[in-house]
């Protein structure tokens, strides 16, 4: 029997230059000009390439939500061995998000996903399933998990879940929709994120 020929190793490199690029096309243009040759040609890769990893544009997109659910969540894997250790894993996990959600690209996003462009009912679905919903199912089983560990004790995860992201986003989120400036400047995310740990952890300690 011959050995197995071990194949050539995936370039993760190239695999960060797509998503990136296709996350810098959704946010900036939307989705209407998310084409798989503009994702190529920004990501500095051939067509092929692309195609060899992801089939279709709706393939991609989904592995760009996720990509940035993953990011947003990775801080909350498991509860920390202490209530401090969790806590902080929590505000990590929140400056992240609320840095993505307050970002240009992303109010660019908002702006065109509340315009009249023509996305299609399916494609909706489908970047909200990815994106905010499971954000927040992440966050709902690491709740439950906190909660195990005698942490916190939480009745009603998905309750207290939405009060979470209801006290991290605030009005900054509605300002956004009506194109105002923030009131939450990059430098002062954390010390938000923070005070809105502190008091969550106080509302179901």
């Amino acid at each position: 029997m011959q050995p197995i020929q071990a194949g050539r190793p995936i370039d993760r490199s190239k695999d960060n230059a797509i998503l990136q690029a296709a996350r810098h096309l959704l946010s900036t243009q939307g989705v209407g000009s998310l084409s798989m040759e503009a994702v190529a040609k920004l990501a500095g890769v051939s067509k092929a390439t692309l195609y060899n990893r992801f089939a279709n544009r709706q393939l991609l997109i989904e592995a760009v939500l996720h990509s940035q659910t993953e990011f947003f969540s990775e801080m909350l894997q498991q509860a920390g061995a202490t209530s401090d250790e969790s806590q902080q894993a929590l505000i990590e996990s929140s400056v992240r998000l609320l840095e993505f959600l307050l970002s240009d690209e992303q109010q660019c996003l908002m702006n065109v996903m509340q315009s009249g462009a023509e996305i299609g009912d399916e494609l909706r679905t489908m970047m909200f399933a990815h994106g905010p919903a499971a954000t927040f199912a992440n966050n709902v089983a690491w709740l439950c998990k906190v909660d195990a560990a005698g942490q916190l004790k939480i009745a009603d995860k998905e309750f207290a879940a939405e009060c979470l992201f209801g006290m991290l986003i605030g009005m900054d989120w509605i300002r956004g929709i009506f194109r105002q400036s923030p009131n939450r400047q990059p430098e002062l995310i954390r010390t938000h994120a923070e005070r809105v740990v502190q008091l969550f952890w106080r509302m179901f300690s």
